[in-house]
C-alpha cells in the first residue's frame, strides 16, 4: 500500500504544480492560456499538422499523466485488497457514488489517463457504477478545472459546465447499473498474498494494464483529431456556440466513455 501512496503522492504534486502555475498565469494576465496549435486547430492559425501528427503530439503532452494512470492501475490491481474496496464502494448507491467521485476529483487526471484506473477498481471492487463515477470525476470535477472554468468562462458557462459534470459524475453510474445487468468480472478476488516478489507483481500488472487499455486509446485519439480537423475552426467561439459545445459534448462523451469502460471490463 505505501507504493501506491507514493504513486498517488507523485501524482498529486505534478498535476497540482502545473495547474498552480497556469491559475497563477490566468489571475496575473487576465487572459487564458494558449491552446497547443500542434495539437488542436485554433482560429488564425496557418498550422499545417495531420491527424497522426497532432495524435503523436497529444501523447507527448499527456504522457506523464498517462504514466500515472497505470502505475496507479497497476498498484491497485496488487496492492489493495479486493475486500476492502468493495466494502469502500458498497455501501449504499448513493453513498458510493459519493465516495468513488470525491476519490476520483483530486487525481486531475484527463478521461484518457483515468480510463486505466477504473479497469482496476472496477476489477477489484466488482461495483461498475462507482467505478465509472471515479473515472469521469478525475477530469470533472478536479479542483484546478472548477477554478479555471469560473476564471476562463462566463458563470452561466462555468455552471452549465459544473452542473453537467455532476450529473455525469454521480448520475451516470447509478443509470449504467440499472441499464445493464452485468454478471461479476471474472477476477482475482481472494486476498492472499501472490508468491511472487511485490515488484515483479507490479510491473506485470502495470504491462498487462498497458497492453489492454492504451491502444484503445490510441484509437480514441486518433478519431477526435479527425473530428477536431473536420470541423469548421472557430465553430465553438461565441458564447452560444460554447454552451452548445459543452452539453453536446457532454451527451456524446459521457455515453462512449461507459462503453469504452465497458470494453476494458471485458478485455
Amino acid at each position: 500500500m505505501t507504493l501506491l501512496l507514493v504513486i498517488v503522492g507523485a501524482l498529486l504534486v505534478y498535476k497540482g504544480t502545473a495547474a498552480l502555475a497556469v491559475i497563477e498565469q490566468v489571475r496575473n494576465t487576465g487572459a487564458g492560456f494558449q491552446p497547443r496549435v500542434n495539437v488542436l486547430p485554433v482560429p488564425g492559425n496557418s498550422v499545417q499538422v495531420n491527424v497522426i501528427a497532432r495524435s503523436m503530439n497529444y501523447f507527448l503532452v499527456i504522457w506523464p499523466a498517462l504514466l500515472f494512470g497505470i502505475l496507479i492501475s497497476g498498484a491497485v490491481r496488487v496492492l489493495v485488497r479486493p475486500r476492502w474496496l468493495a466494502q469502500a464502494l458498497g455501501a449504499g448507491q448513493v453513498r458510493s457514488h459519493l465516495v468513488a467521485g470525491i476519490a476520483g476529483a483530486p487525481l486531475m487526471l484527463c478521461s484518457c489517463c483515468a480510463a486505466p484506473v477504473f479497469s482496476s477498481v472496477y476489477e477489484r471492487s466488482s461495483r461498475l457504477g462507482p467505478s465509472l463515477a471515479f473515472m469521469l470525476a478525475a477530469p470533472s470535477l478536479n479542483p484546478a478545472a472548477l477554478i479555471l472554468t469560473f476564471m476562463l468562462f462566463d458563470h452561466r458557462i462555468a455552471v452549465t459546465r459544473i452542473a453537467m459534470a455532476g450529473v455525469a459524475v454521480f448520475l451516470t453510474g447509478i443509470l449504467v447499473e440499472k441499464l445493464f445487468s452485468l454478471r461479476p468480472i471474472d477476477c482475482p478476488t481472494s486476498d492472499e498474498e501472490s508468491p511472487r516478489p511485490v515488484l515483479t507483481t507490479f510491473l506485470r500488472s502495470c504491462l498487462q494494464v498497458a497492453v489492454r487499455t492504451v491502444p484503445l486509446i490510441a484509437v480514441g485519439v486518433l478519431i477526435s483529431m479527425a473530428i477536431a480537423l473536420w470541423l469548421p475552426v472557430g465553430v465553438f467561439a461565441s458564447s452560444g456556440g460554447q454552451r452548445v459545445a459543452i452539453i453536446g459534448v457532454a451527451l456524446i462523451a459521457v455515453p462512449l466513455e461507459c462503453l469504452r469502460s465497458l470494453r476494458f471490463r471485458w478485455l
